[in-house]
């Protein structure tokens, strides 16, 4: 079953969304060898780079690698997904999964899966195998769940329409058998107050190894429809945490 709740419903049905409101990207990740421009997102798995907004819209799947992640299994029963439309507006459905069978959201307009998280489990209270958000049936995996888990991990975020984000800081941690190091950079599809779409510029900088880095305070300002991210450039393997948080400020 799929239960669409769209921002335009009449009070009492919409998921309420306040003006106002704490934002965070958050996620962590192995990198594999020397590696540039790596995304922090659980899906690297997938693809390094998580998929950018789709401006033509596209219909939303879901799926697990496990067939127990299902409406009756022990895994993930029931996931709602967070997403913009077309338009930039913030929606959400629920999808209620079908084990390895894609399940169709009904969502035909999905710009960006924001996110997607488990609303109903069974007895692992988590999920069995990776649960994926797909563009289309059969698609590039765009949000996911990671195995033993209930909420995907991502630190891409894409500001809604009539919003902007205000950074308040992020951090970086890693941890590397070896002297690798990993430079990870948070990244924003704006310049200034200006969307730059699909160019992704540096806006602060960590060099992590071994160690988790100090919270990083920050006041910057992204337009609506830009994204932020953090990406990693690598000299060798090392697993990675990182973390952004910010405001949604109406504008």
């Amino acid at each position: 079953m799929v239960t669409t709740h769209l921002s335009n419903m009449v009070p009492g049905n919409q998921r309420l969304v306040h003006p106002d409101s704490v934002v965070c990207g958050f996620a962590e990740t192995e990198i594999t060898g020397v590696t540039n421009n790596a995304d922090i997102w659980a899906g690297s798995g997938a693809a390094a780079i998580q998929p950018e907004p789709d401006t033509g819209g596209y219909a939303i799947f879901v799926k697990s690698s496990d067939a127990t992640d299902n409406l009756t299994g022990v895994g993930v029963r029931t996931v709602e997904v967070h997403y913009l439309d077309t338009a930039g507006l913030e929606q959400s459905v629920s999808v209620d999964l079908n084990g390895v069978t894609e399940v169709d959201s009904g969502v035909t307009d999905c710009m960006f899966v924001q996110d997607h998280h488990a609303t109903a489990v069974g007895t692992t209270l988590v999920s069995v195998g990776t649960v994926d958000c797909l563009a289309g049936s059969a698609g590039a995996v765009v949000s996911r769940i990671p195995i033993a888990g209930n909420q995907s991990l991502s630190t891409m975020f894409q500001v809604p329409a009539g919003k902007k984000l205000i950074i308040t800081g992020w951090l970086a941690a890693g941890v590397a058998s070896t002297v690798k190091i990993a430079t990870l950079r948070l990244r924003t599809s704006s310049h200034g107050e200006v969307s730059a779409p699909g160019i992704y510029h540096f806006i602060n900088s960590t060099r992590v190894k071994d160690f988790a880095g100090p919270w990083i305070p920050m006041n910057k300002e992204i337009p609506a429809l830009a994204c932020v991210k953090i990406s990693a450039w690598t000299d060798g393997t090392i697993s990675l945490s990182a973390q952004w948080c910010g405001q949604l400020e109406n504008v």
